[in-house]
């Protein structure tokens, strides 16, 4: 069988191309041109009435944890229909810690579980909190899912397969997501670690988008399927990144801004973690920016 021929935008090529532009400042201009827009927004969209400090939490740590986030008797309706739900999931086989993460609300497709929405898509204090601090209104459905997350005997000390328990930021922009933990978790079945502080725009963040852009540029060529790349330990020095993990109780939501370095935790014993994730990336999405309408669609 004939190899197939590289053509003249290749990945190869593409990628020594991205290289060659972040080392001249591409990635710079992105993450000032995403704040700018940012401050823009901030122009014309007044934040909703705040009725918690929660938004000034948020703003200065990067992340905020609220106990006690439902009602006793919606948190057991809740933790019933979930484990309903994990019954009929299919279960990986791969070596490491495994994930079953099947949507249960998807704005591709439209799926929406009634509860869900009840609960967390109407919910005042998540739109507040991520409303106010994206400067963004909320026009699409966010994309939430099960968080099924385990690890035998065999699977310790193994690294997970899309390496997101190593410290990392998911976009360099104001976006943010949601972890509703559905059982006690601590440090030993792999709570959720955010290093505080390290979401903020500044000059040492802009030298670690410059730095980090042109690694994972070059760690990219002849490798389209890259996924997390970590942090260097350089960078994480420089940001004086100290991730610490977000042990809560169950019915505890955490509310955290992916611009923020953070990870998976790890399991220190054979056990699960049972969460939801709540993700709100569509605030950047075009049909998000449409539906304000002239001239916000543009910020």
């Amino acid at each position: 069988m004939s190899k197939k021929k590289k053509g003249p935008w290749s990945t190869p090529v593409r990628s020594k191309f991205k290289t060659r532009a972040n080392q001249l400042g591409l990635q710079v201009f992105r993450v000032m041109g995403f704040e700018l827009k940012y401050r823009l927004r901030r122009l014309f969209l007044s934040p909703r009435s705040e009725k918690s400090n929660y938004t000034k939490d948020f703003e200065r740590d990067g992340y905020i944890v609220i106990p006690d986030f439902l009602s006793p008797e919606d948190y057991a309706r809740l933790k019933d229909h979930y484990y309903e739900r994990l019954k009929d999931l299919e279960k990986p086989t791969n070596e490491g810690p495994k994930l079953v993460a099947p949507p249960l609300c998807d704005p591709k497709d439209g799926t929406v579980d009634p509860l869900i929405e009840e609960l967390f898509v109407k919910n005042n204090t998540i739109n507040e909190v991520v409303e106010n601090a994206s400067a963004h209104r909320q026009h699409l459905l966010p994309l939430i899912r099960m968080h099924h997350y385990w690890a035998e005997e065999s699977d310790l000390g193994l690294r997970e397969t899309a390496r997101t328990d190593e410290l990392h930021y998911d976009v360099p922009l104001r976006n943010f997501r949601a972890f509703f933990y559905l059982e006690d978790c601590d440090k030993s079945n792999a709570a959720f670690e955010f290093a505080p502080g390290t979401h903020k725009f500044n000059m040492k963040r802009l030298y670690m988008e410059y730095r980090d852009s042109i690694v994972q540029a070059r760690a990219r060529q002849g490798k389209p399927h890259v996924k997390v790349q970590p942090i260097q330990d350089n960078l994480l020095k420089l940001l004086d990144a100290k991730p610490i993990p977000l042990e809560a109780p169950g019915n505890s939501l955490i509310i955290f801004n992916t611009m923020g370095l953070h990870r998976r935790g790890r399991f220190s014993h054979a056990g699960t973690r049972e969460a939801l994730l709540l993700d709100f990336r569509f605030l950047d999405a075009p049909a998000n920016y449409k539906a304000y309408g002239p001239p916000l669609k543009w910020f």
